[in-house]
């Protein structure tokens, strides 16, 4: 599995020029003006995105999704990036959602949002090791993705779309993600590409686009979610 960190790495192997204009050629139709606000060393802010995102706007800053995250992050008044402490914050997060600073959307299923994103940080901090960090998380990469994905995806509401959605926000794309990545560097060099040259690419086309390899592989894996 290949991982957005590793493709920053200054010791990945180079691109060949042609594959990556095969790549750019095939990425002109990807959006990547998707609103992108990446969490890889909060990974309470990364849960409570990609929960709230389900089913509604993004916004701005202020408003929306990003508002509604801003204001959990203002309100701890400290590093995000603690499951623990996130799985054990219901009651606040339920207050923040009754006084309007937060969202009190539902979930299908009737679940409150914030109720979901506790849950989840739960089942997450319940696997074996008691991972708390971003990079606890990460750690459980690729070897442990089923079990953290069926923890995650066994709270009401959720699934496995937005355990993937999460992961990118940490930097660090599921296997969904990487297929689709892999999807549109095979087809555009009409090969097979091996883990290692798929990071080069992915390195390569984020610096030609000027933009971050995160919001990259987000862009495509959306455009792929809406073909």
């Amino acid at each position: 599995m290949f991982s957005v960190l590793s493709a920053l790495s200054p010791t990945r192997p180079a691109a060949r020029g042609d594959d990556l204009d095969r790549v750019l050629r095939a990425l002109e139709g990807v959006d990547l003006g998707v609103p992108w606000s990446p969490h890889p060393h909060a990974v309470e802010l990364a849960l409570l995105d990609a929960v709230f995102t389900i089913r509604t706007t993004y916004g701005s800053p202020t408003t929306g999704v990003r508002g509604w995250v801003s204001a959990c992050a203002a309100h701890a008044g400290r590093p995000c990036d603690d499951l623990a402490r996130l799985a054990t914050s219901g009651a606040a997060m339920r207050s923040l959602a009754e006084n309007g600073t937060v969202t009190r959307q539902r979930l299908m299923g009737g679940a409150l949002k914030v109720d979901a994103a506790t849950t989840a940080a739960r089942a997450l901090h319940d696997l074996s090791g008691s991972p708390r960090s971003a990079d606890d998380v990460r750690g459980l990469l690729p070897g442990r993705y089923v079990e953290a994905r069926d923890a995650f995806a066994s709270v009401e509401g959720l699934g496995v779309e937005t355990f993937e959605y999460f992961l990118l926000l940490l930097g660090s794309p599921g296997r969904r993600a990487e297929a689709a990545w892999t999807r549109v560097v095979s087809a555009a060099c009409e090969d097979d590409v091996s883990p290692e040259h798929g990071q080069s690419l992915l390195g390569a086309a984020a610096a030609a686009l000027a933009v971050e390899p995160a919001q990259l592989a987000h862009a495509v894996w959306r455009h792929g979610k809406r073909g």
